[in-house]
């Protein structure tokens, strides 16, 4: 897949597109994530960046005294143990 492709896939990723749905947008076959590696990693790589945006900025809250947001930090650490 070319590289304005591949781009597309991790921006829309980003926003949180289902697959099926980035298929449609950048005109592609609904296998593309299962046959194109690269793809498959952009893919992963855009939705990951947004959640680790959301949880930067729920930590940041959380350090200024949000209670709101000190409980989903703390939820997200729990799912996120390593040692679980």
């Amino acid at each position: 897949m070319e590289e304005s492709k591949l781009a597309a896939v991790e921006e829309f990723a980003e926003l949180q597109f289902a697959a099926e749905e980035i298929c449609v947008l950048i005109e592609e076959p609904e296998d593309v994530f299962t046959t194109d590696a690269e793809a498959s990693r952009r893919f992963w790589r855009g939705r990951l960046k947004a959640q680790a945006e959301v949880r930067r900025s729920i930590l940041e809250s959380a350090k200024q005294g949000a209670t709101p947001a000190q409980k989903e930090f703390m939820g997200l650490c729990a799912k996120s143990d390593p040692g679980a």
